[in-house]
């Protein structure tokens, strides 16, 4: 064999026993992520995952982020402790999880606040980034970005156009917030969870159901309610946080990296997911036959008065338990909402 040859095989050899090594190096942090969301929900396929994989792509391979489905590493209605704890490196879960703990933090969850999933988390975000004390109430773990749902929505087995026509419906709801904002607009309220509701429709049990669009499908509610009357009542906020020692722990480098990659980018990625996918299925259910009721301005003018009253208790209930900047931070909540709403509309 001539020389340059034997040489150039060599180094052949060398690379094909290097390579794999290089391939397959193990990641020098993984770190566990849970939220309340199955792993084939689309905020988890389409926001989490691309962002922990660009994260890993971001470090060269040195993070590696695994999502673990709900109850799986701790119960769900535990992920906040349980990211404390350390139980799990990342957590995401409702700001109303476990109902009271983050009082001021959920200001955005009252009725009539936002347009859409994204003005409603951008809201929640500048809020927490704006005021010290809804900081304080998550400073026992590291917030890497905030989210808000979908709008909720009416949907019932026959048609409603006006307060009348709710008034005495027997409307489900899933969480005690919404359950309020039924009473205020004069539905019976049931409370149901959400694994329920579609068997209490098909039984009769209930007359509609007060959930956001993005749900309607997966449940098949649409089967039973063929009806749905726009309102964009009020939506949930949510937070994704990681173990604060697991942060501190983490190299300057890496820890930069995933801020630059979460944050406000990450609030509009999984605010856009959720907005597309409402438009996406509102298509479908026109196309099955759902009918959707537009109510005119002034009757919609009637449900925002409505619910009105929620916002003045509110305020009294966080001020009975001697919060700070109480005032302040409803007067900038509704102001920002709305400043994020004509934007996002405007696009």
């Amino acid at each position: 064999m001539k020389p340059c040859l034997r040489i150039f095989g060599i180094w052949l050899g060398i690379l094909m026993m290097v390579a794999p090594v290089v391939g397959t190096a193990a990641p020098e942090f993984k770190l566990s992520m849970t939220s309340h969301y199955m792993d084939k929900h689309i905020v988890v396929q389409q926001a989490f995952l691309p962002w922990a994989k660009e994260i890993g792509e971001a470090t060269g391979g040195r993070v590696e982020i695994n999502y673990f489905n709900p109850n799986t590493l701790n119960p769900e209605p535990e992920t906040y402790a349980a990211t404390v704890k350390g139980t799990v490196d990342i957590g995401g879960n409702g700001l109303n999880r476990p109902t009271g703990k983050f009082p001021l933090s959920t200001v955005m969850d009252l009725p009539m606040m936002a347009k859409s999933a994204t003005a409603a988390g951008l809201s929640s975000w500048e809020l927490y980034n704006t005021f010290p004390a809804i900081r304080d109430e998550l400073k026992d773990v590291k917030v890497l970005f905030e989210w808000a749902g979908v709008l909720l929505e009416l949907h019932t087995t026959k048609p409603v156009k006006s307060l009348e026509e709710l008034k005495g419906m027997k409307i489900i709801a899933w969480s005690s917030l919404w359950l309020e904002m039924l009473k205020h607009l004069g539905a019976s309220p049931i409370q149901v969870t959400a694994g329920d509701a579609y068997m209490a429709l098909q039984k009769g049990m209930a007359d509609g159901v007060l959930v956001g669009i993005a749900n309607v499908r997966p449940t098949k509610i649409y089967e039973a309610c063929k009806y749905t009357t726009i309102i964009d009542l009020g939506t949930g906020s949510f937070w994704a946080a990681m173990n604060l020692d697991r942060w501190n722990s983490l190299p300057g480098d890496i820890r930069e990296i995933i801020e630059r990659k979460s944050g406000e980018a990450m609030v509009r990625r999984s605010g856009k997911v959720l907005d597309e996918s409402v438009k996406r299925d509102i298509d479908w259910l026109k196309k099955n036959g759902h009918t959707f009721i537009e109510l005119p301005k002034e009757e919609l003018e009637r449900w925002v008065k409505a619910v009105q009253p929620m916002h003045g208790d509110w305020i009294k209930q966080m001020k009975d338990k001697g919060l700070p900047q109480v005032d302040e931070i409803h007067e900038a909540a509704v102001a920002i909402g709305r400043k994020h709403s004509d934007a996002e509309s405007d696009k």
